[in-house]
């Protein structure tokens, strides 16, 4: 599978599972806006994470994930600026509220060196049926043999015991005023047998 394809399969998987997210929904409250927006949302995302961090995706698209890898979390401006029109187009009206919550994201993002779990998302006809936990053991099996820990922020509290059972613990709640909360949560490395 090539770039682009992965791009483009990793943006519907992913639209799909967030359209009813309530970060999403709070960004984007029109649902026909939110449908048109969010494949362009998350192929920007792909995109722009691809080209310093690393994007995983199963087989046969019915996951994906979106890594970050340490003391590299914040996208380079350089990167930015080379997609500011894709971003225009993806964001549209949402702009301002996407640049307030990636700032009070940024506000609580730990300093320590950490692999930054960006975006993980199941096609909802797929949930249930470990893609996300196969997405995300060898990553988190990396972290452990390297002592490093591992951050992300859930924008659903349904997803707390999910990341929980994979030893992520929160971190605490941030409220987004007039808007949602978001769980900060993060991941010691477990202690690997030699």
């Amino acid at each position: 599978m090539i770039d682009g394809e992965r791009e483009s399969i990793a943006a519907a998987t992913l639209a799909k599972a967030f359209s009813t997210d309530p970060f999403i929904q709070y960004l984007y409250p029109d649902e026909d806006v939110r449908r048109g927006r969010l494949p362009q949302f998350f192929a920007l995302s792909w995109r722009v994470a691809a080209a310093i961090g690393t994007c995983d995706l199963t087989t046969n698209g019915e996951a994906a994930a979106i890594w970050l890898p340490p003391d590299r979390w914040r996208i380079p401006r350089h990167i930015m600026l080379r997609n500011a029109f894709r971003m225009a187009r993806a964001y549209g009206a949402a702009l301002p509220r996407v640049l307030d919550c990636l700032g009070r994201m940024e506000a609580v993002h730990p300093k320590k060196a950490h692999w930054y779990l960006m975006t993980l998302g199941t096609d909802p006809a797929h949930q249930g049926r470990g893609h996300a936990h196969s997405l995300l053991q060898p990553r988190l099996e990396q972290c452990d043999a390297k002592s490093l820990p591992a951050y992300l922020e859930s924008g659903s509290a349904n997803n707390i015991p999910f990341y929980s059972k994979l030893g992520f613990e929160v971190l605490g709640e941030v409220t987004i005023p007039s808007g949602p909360s978001f769980w900060p949560m993060w991941r010691s490395p477990l202690k690997t047998q030699r």
